[in-house]
Parts: C-alpha cells; structure tokens; sequence
C-alpha cells in the first residue's frame, strides 16, 4: 500500500469510480515497474527518472498523470503512452 499510495501516488475518483490519479514520486529510486489492479483491467507503469516514462491504460477508465514536473495528462483511451 506504501508503494501503491506513496511512490505511484495512485487514487481513485470518490465520483467516477473508473477516473484514476497517478502522481509518481520516484524520491531515490531510479526505475519503478508496477501493474496496478482495477476493475477495468492492469494499469502498467514504468518510470525511469532518467529516460522516459510511459503508463498503459485499458478500456473503459480514464487516467491522469500529474508528473513531477510537467503539466497534468489526462488519458481516456486505451494504450500505451509516453510522458
């Protein structure tokens, strides 16, 4: 759960309840590999602080990723994207 809260900063929306939030703080750990569990499948996310990140969502939820630094991405079709 400390991972899952704390280092992907993962949430679920209290009104839509298929609308997740990840803000990733990766603090000393250089890559992060996690597969999250949702009722709409696996959100996969992979997070490397000195290359490129990318998270793949699947259908029927929408995610945003509101990154370290950068503006927030909000996400609503199934695949595989860069940030």
């Amino acid at each position: 759960m400390g991972a899952l809260h704390g280092l992907l900063g993962f949430s679920q929306s209290d009104e839509h309840p298929n609308e997740y939030t990840l803000r990733p703080e990766p603090l000393h750990l250089k890559q992060i590999h996690a597969k999250i569990p949702v009722k709409e499948g696996y959100i996969t996310i992979h997070l490397n602080t000195q290359g490129k990140n990318t998270v793949t969502i699947p259908k029927g939820c929408t995610v945003t990723i509101i990154p370290q630094s950068g503006k927030a991405l909000k996400l609503k079709e199934t695949g595989e994207y860069t940030f």
